[in-house]
């Protein structure tokens, strides 16, 4: 029985009927996918016959453990959305310590993943041989797919975005505390990536304190890296949770020549260490027609290594650029010493209006700074603000929106805990950066298709 309602999905002015389904922890593979009678996750990902392009599958509160693998297939026009009901917590739970397969591994196509915490519990964080480690959060296979609002963490690498996943895309997701420590340094990355053909867009995502890398877009001679998108993420401290320290927070290279790939309005921070992080494009083999854009590079600059036809411009860089003589490049903004003032940046999310990652550098210490986000909230809408560094903890603001500056604190500790054993222990960013979620609302009392999140499904790319 298809349950008809009306969907948000637009193609073009056609407004299409979809059906909506139902999963819960405890559903049944007998079931019909009904509010009554719901499906298990695993029944509901092996693509019902019931199932069609544009229908939406909501996933009820509560705990999923085990593995799991997707065979939706909708299509470019018409995605399968798979979304957790409004207002509730969902979350995948793998529990285990053998590295394959994936929490959730997704194949099929044209799927939509919405609002899923995707983790693992199993307190193994250290192995005494590389073969060891955990299992990767989310690997994508399948082609026209989006991770949408998702948060993964404690797993071995948060995303596998692979080279046969085309015109795929991860947005407004939050990457933390994932990878294990093994016998020579940290590994597993914030999302581990390829591409070959298609555009591949990593976009307004949170990747910090992985055990490696933050955004890894590597791979060997046999792989390719081409026609990246990433745009609008904020990375910061990964590899602080390795006893081997910080290494990169965007990485784009490896031992192909990289190819048509685009780095505009990234943000990236290290703590102040010992180790010097960086960013690196061009790694080993190098690139060929790349634009950095716009991006804020603080406590660790940029290097480049043999990147040719490249425009790099309005870039702020602190304290360093290696690969290019800065003569060459006079259109961006060095600071050898320690920069002063504030810079806010604010990134509205295109899927949940009301819904924002805000970055902050705070170079003078300030307490707090006011923030202007009009541009996000309406007067008299609730909303919540959330440490993006402890993002399932309190929100550190809430209330309801006045059309004034808010002031964000700043002098903040509490970082959310890995599970098991870290290589080392846990610490929040210094008030001179700080980086927070905005939510259009204050408490749980949304309801599907309101103005607080649930509505638009935008089919830009």
């Amino acid at each position: 029985m298809r349950l008809l309602s009306y969907s948000p999905l637009l193609v073009a002015s056609c407004v299409c009927c979809a059906a909506e389904f139902y999963v819960t922890p405890f559903g049944s593979p007998s079931g019909n996918g009904t509010a009554t009678h719901p499906w298990d996750l695993a029944s509901a990902l092996a693509h019902p016959a019931a199932v069609a392009p544009g229908d939406t599958i909501w996933l009820g509160e509560g705990t999923y453990r085990g593995s799991f693998t997707s065979r939706l297939a909708g299509t470019a026009a018409l995605p399968i959305v798979v979304r957790a009901e409004p207002a509730t917590r969902v979350v995948i739970d793998a529990d285990r310590d053998t590295q394959l397969p994936a929490v959730l591994t997704v194949r099929g196509a044209h799927t939509w993943f919405w609002g899923i915490e995707v983790m693992n519990s199993n307190p193994a964080r250290i192995y005494p041989s590389v073969a060891g480690g955990r299992p990767t959060g989310v690997d994508i296979f399948g082609s026209g797919v989006r991770l949408i609002n998702c948060i993964l963490h404690d797993n071995g690498s948060g995303i596998g975005f692979w080279a046969n996943s085309q015109d795929s895309q991860v947005y407004g997701t939050i990457v933390y505390n994932n990878g294990w420590e093994g016998p020579e340094r940290g590994h597993g990355h914030g999302v581990y990536a390829q591409n070959e053909k298609g555009l591949k867009r990593i976009t307004d995502s949170v990747f910090f304190n992985s055990f490696s890398h933050g955004i890894h877009i590597y791979g060997s001679e046999e792989a390719s890296l081409n026609h990246f998108r990433v745009e609008g993420n904020i990375s910061f401290d990964n590899g602080a949770l390795s006893r081997t320290g910080i290494t990169r927070n965007i990485l784009l290279g490896g031992g192909t020549v990289a190819l048509d790939n685009l780095l505009a309005d990234n943000y990236t921070y290290f703590s102040p260490s010992s180790l010097v992080g960086q960013n690196n494009i061009g790694y080993r083999a190098g690139c060929n027609g790349i634009t950095v854009r716009r991006n804020y590079f603080a406590n660790g600059g940029l290097v480049a290594i043999e990147c040719r036809n490249a425009v790099i411009e309005d870039n702020f860089f602190h304290p360093y650029i290696f690969g290019f003589p800065i003569e060459q490049l006079p259109s961006n903004t060095y600071s050898r010493s320690r920069p002063t003032g504030t810079r806010i940046f604010l990134r509205p999310n295109e899927y949940e209006p009301g819904r924002a990652h805000v970055a902050v550098f705070n170079w003078d210490r300030h307490n707090a700074i006011l923030a202007d986000l009009s541009s996000v909230l309406r007067p008299g809408q609730s909303f919540q603000i959330r440490d993006l560094q402890n993002p399932l903890g309190p929100p550190v603001l809430a209330g309801v929106y006045s059309g004034q500056p808010l002031s964000i604190p700043l002098h903040l500790t509490v970082v959310a805990t890995p599970v098991g054993e870290p290589g080392v222990a846990s610490r929040h960013t210094p008030s001179e950066f700080g980086a927070f979620l905005v939510l259009p609302y204050a408490a749980s009392t949304r309801v599907r298709g309101d103005d607080g999140g649930s509505g638009r499904l935008p089919m830009k790319p």
